[in-house]
């Protein structure tokens, strides 16, 4: 399961999503409670338009390991629901586990802004671009 797991991570680092899946699959056909292959197919689920998907696999992920890559998609999945508080929540059970993620502040910050909290997605993005400059460009 785990060859399997880093085949299709592979294949996701360099954009072969189909293939990934493929593997995903036998990774976890051959373990049902590998973390890291729900998570992964979580985050290919999001990338291919299919949130609504996702979500049950990323709380899966989440009861077999808190993960703050998880957290932060499961957030993503919340955001797209329009469920700011929970997406909210989500960022920030993320960057409780990860402080000096500047993803977790940029997207918590887009999230904030969604939700009309904008003084508060200010502050979020002013983090993330003091843990990572580049995003000073993504911020309109």
């Amino acid at each position: 399961y785990f060859q399997e797991f880093q085949i299709a991570s592979q294949l996701h680092s360099i954009g072969k999503l189909n293939e990934a899946l493929e593997h995903l699959a036998n990774s976890i056909k051959l373990n049902q409670n590998f973390h890291a292959s729900l998570l992964l197919l979580g985050v290919i689920s999001i990338k291919k338009g299919k949130v609504s998907e996702a979500k049950p696999i990323l709380l899966r992920s989440l009861e077999l390991k808190q993960d703050e890559m998880a957290w932060e998609h499961l957030g993503i999945v919340e955001t797209y629901e329009k469920n700011f508080d929970k997406a909210i929540a989500c960022f920030n059970k993320a960057i409780e586990m990860n402080p000096k993620n500047a993803d977790f502040y940029y997207n918590l910050g887009n999230t904030l802004k969604l939700s009309g909290r904008i003084n508060q997605a200010k502050q979020a993005y002013a983090k993330a671009v003091y843990l990572n400059p580049d995003y000073q460009d993504k911020i309109q």
